[in-house]
């Protein structure tokens, strides 16, 4: 497996097919193409984790004035719980650490305690809440757990 940068061009738009497709098929609530497209471009902090060609996951962020803001990240189920996300992460803060980010913010459903795991194993801490932030299939919504993390070089 290894770790390399997304792009996207008007000329290739391979990693955006890549990521739309492993989005539909992993989230119950995807990212549009548009709304994708417009995750690339000088701010964006974009990698995917790709075994051979096949994409496994990836992580959307953008770095601006010294923070940086995780706002997307995604890893096949076939392939969760090996530490593929916590490798993009840890790829993630190298990158914006040399943008001379110093701080990380997060959004993430309260219900999904595998990423809140990880994230306060990888130092975030709960900073609020964000009443009924995400939608649900039942057709309610669910609070979004605001978390950050300072990084020192």
């Amino acid at each position: 497996m290894n770790i390399r940068p997304l792009v996207a061009t008007e000329q290739n738009q391979t990693d955006i097919d890549k990521i739309e497709a492993l989005e539909n098929a992993e989230q119950d609530f995807p990212w549009s193409r548009k709304i994708i497209e417009s995750c690339f471009g000088p701010r964006y902090q974009n990698f995917g984790i790709f075994e051979n060609d096949n994409l496994l996951g990836y992580l959307v962020s953008d770095c601006i004035a010294g923070e940086a803001n995780l706002m997307n990240i995604c890893i096949a189920k076939s392939h969760r719980r090996q530490g593929l996300a916590e490798k993009l992460l840890t790829e993630m803060f190298s990158q914006i650490q040399a943008k001379n980010a110093d701080t990380v913010w997060l959004e993430v459903r309260e219900s999904n305690l595998a990423a809140i795991n990880l994230y306060e194993k990888l130092g975030f801490n709960q900073i609020s809440i964000r009443p009924k932030y995400y939608p649900t299939k039942e057709g309610s919504n669910e609070d979004a757990v605001i978390m950050s993390l300072m990084l020192f070089s």
